[in-house]
Formats: C-alpha cells, structure tokens, sequence
C-alpha cells in the first residue's frame, strides 16, 4: 500500500477515472457524477494505492479560517473520506469530527467562514 498527497492538477486521466468511480461509489446518493469534489475542490488530496496501482482509499484535505467565538483560528478539514476496505468514524449531529490541535472545543458560535467540509 501507498500514500500519495496530491491535487487536482497533478491527476492523470487514469487516477481521474478511479477517483470519480471510487467517490460515487462511496456516496452513491449525493455525490455528483460529473466531478470529483463536492462544493469546492478540496487544496489537497491524500490518495492510498494497492500493490497494483490501483485506487483504494482518499482523504480530501481543505485547510481554512474559521470565526470561533470572535476569534480567528486556523483548521484542516478532511472531506470526502473513503475506502474501499472500510473505516470507523464518530458521527454527531450528521457530522463526522474529532478534536486535534491545542485550542480546545468551547460551546458558543462558530462561523465556518464559507462551505462547510
């Protein structure tokens, strides 16, 4: 198995073709057929390859700002996660999170400053 952080414009058709098959395989209801990201296209993109080069695994990476309670804080939101062997998630709410960094998770507002992941 290989790990290849990539972004759009380094595709080829080849791991194009996968990557749409494998995305709305994987969300068959909802994810749009005519192209590979959601609302926007993610700043980068992990990709797992099998021994055969072949496409088994993606984790879209989108790096932004967000309004926490008056104050301005950096985060890395994962999107589009999936496999083809399977995976464990914690879902809230109709969201899938989990906390990382240092600056912790206080109740109050918090504005996503455009899409959500």
């Amino acid at each position: 198995m290989k790990v290849i952080q990539t972004n759009d414009m380094e595709l080829n058709n080849e791991l194009s073709v996968q990557l749409q098959q494998l995305l709305v395989a994987s969300f068959p209801e909802i994810y749009p057929e005519e192209r590979m990201y959601f609302k926007q296209v993610p700043h980068s993109r992990l990709l797992v390859m099998d021994a055969e080069h072949l496409l088994i695994g993606h984790v879209g990476l989108d790096y932004r700002t967000m309004n926490l309670n008056g104050t301005a804080i950096r985060v890395l939101g994962v999107d589009n996660t999936l496999t083809t062997v399977g995976i464990g998630d914690q879902v809230m709410d109709g969201l899938m999170m989990k906390q990382a960094g240092t600056v912790p998770w206080d109740e109050g507002e918090l504005d996503f400053i455009g899409y959500l992941y």
